[in-house]
């Protein structure tokens, strides 16, 4: 499972979440079984409450996995909640991800 949740993801080129991401999530089961015997079921992976960000591209110009907008990412059940905006690193080129304090994150 994955619980990818709650990141910057701060990018310069490529896809992002580049491979195939049209099929449904698979599920699995916790443990242990509760008192009637049965298990809880979740989804293998939970992307949501991230911002993202690439200084090279505007938004309407990024392709996510299987050669999405944002927007279809989005319809797709991928990052509801998420947003795309600059994390006003105090300075990325010089590998200072300390966050300003107006930061979106």
């Amino acid at each position: 499972s994955v619980f990818f949740e709650q990141n910057i993801v701060y990018w310069r080129e490529g896809v992002l979440h580049d491979g195939d991401w049209s099929d449904e999530p698979h599920q699995f089961y916790f443990h242990p079984k509760n008192e009637s015997g049965t298990r809880e079921v979740s989804e293998t992976y939970d992307m949501d409450y991230n911002l993202y960000f690439n200084p090279e591209n505007p938004l309407n110009e990024l392709v996510f996995g299987n050669g999405k907008t944002w927007n279809e990412w989005q319809e797709m059940g991928k990052d509801n909640h998420s947003i795309y905006a600059d994390p006003l690193f105090n300075n990325a080129e010089n590998f200072d991800f300390n966050i300003k304090e107006n930061s979106p994150a």
